[in-house]
């Protein structure tokens, strides 16, 4: 009776004190929802040690993308799981296809940050540029269509002039 009172108890102690291991699918759920939210601390904990540097490399997510997560590739230490980031009620274009790539490191599934390729949050100040650089592009074509109208019309009147003398 006694014996089966302590195999209970370390039993019991043993479960308890287990660490529960999430599933690749958890991780990255954990992962993309952190980025979305700036949490880069979270972030950083679910990623790899090796690769944590690849981290600093992206900014967060914008506040109103979403990540979709898909088929998982399970392997015994390396997992895919296929991931689509989109803005809210964007058209299929503005998504992101990706796959997330985390590895087991010390009977933990993390980020391999290195493999795992964020699209690059643009910002406010980038968005303008880019808007800016479209009005410039389509300014520049207006030009140019004037000037090769001005040309013709001056090479017109030239031949125009000579054309009696040839």
């Amino acid at each position: 009776m006694k014996s089966i009172l302590i195999i209970s108890l370390a039993l019991f102690l043993s479960t308890a004190c287990a660490e529960t291991i999430d599933s690749p699918r958890q991780v990255a759920e954990k992962y993309w929802n952190a980025l979305r939210t700036g949490d880069l601390d979270t972030a950083r904990s679910l990623v790899s040690k090796a690769t944590q540097q690849n981290l600093d490399t992206y900014l967060a997510l914008e506040p109103d993308q979403k990540t979709s997560l898909g088929e998982i590739n399970l392997g015994d230490e390396l997992t895919t799981v296929a991931t689509i980031i989109y803005p809210n009620n964007a058209e299929p274009e503005a998504q992101h296809e990706l796959e997330t790539v985390l590895i087991l490191e010390n009977g933990q599934w993390k980020i391999d940050a290195a493999r795992t390729q964020a699209p690059i949050a643009i910002s406010a100040n980038e968005e303008e540029l880019e808007k800016l650089a479209k009005q410039l592009s389509e300014s520049m074509k207006e030009n140019i269509d004037t000037m090769r109208s001005e040309e013709r019309r001056v090479g017109k009147e030239c031949r125009s002039r000579w054309s009696p003398y040839h």
